[in-house]
């Protein structure tokens, strides 16, 4: 069982975690916000404590892939008006990864597989928590389309995935 965590910009990391159906038990926790030292560095002033980002609405599993794609809330301050400056300046410079994104994970693990940031440093409140996705094969390739508050992205499934489990 896969489970998101709180509302998009709330002042917490917000996780999606995987739960063993027969024993109730946490299996794996992925943070949507600085989980890794490297997404930490795309928060400046160490923002990523304040969070945000979280998985509030349904992924959807892909079984062709054996992966599950999830949308996320967007950073706090909700409306960081840092203007132009964005990167560097305002209360979270950076593009505060993994916020305003769809996320692939590997169901078992919760290992990141892949991503595509909708909206980097989100300062409208653009989140991309819709959990609809919608698996298009054309020409020999695979894309997934995701609607958003942005308006929809179609991106190419390049995860490091392939059909079946291991």
């Amino acid at each position: 069982m896969l489970i998101g965590a709180q509302g998009g910009e709330w002042p917490w990391r917000g996780p999606i975690f995987g739960v063993d159906a027969q024993t109730g038990k946490k299996a794996w926790e992925f943070f949507t916000v600085a989980g890794a030292e490297e997404t930490k560095k795309t928060w400046g002033n160490e923002s990523w404590r304040t969070g945000g980002g979280g998985g509030w609405m349904p992924g959807t599993y892909d079984v062709a892939k054996d992966i599950v794609y999830w949308g996320t809330g967007n950073p706090p301050p909700l409306y960081d008006w840092a203007g132009p400056d964005w990167e560097t300046e305002g209360p979270r410079p950076g593009t505060n990864l993994y916020t305003s994104s769809v996320i692939a994970l590997d169901p078992d693990t919760g290992e990141l597989v892949g991503f595509f940031q909708e909206l980097p440093h989100d300062a409208w409140d653009f989140d991309s928590a819709v959990g609809e996705f919608l698996r298009i094969e054309r020409d020999g390739e695979t894309y997934i389309v995701h609607p958003s508050k942005g308006a929809t992205s179609t991106t190419r499934c390049s995860t490091s995935r392939t059909p079946g489990r291991s």
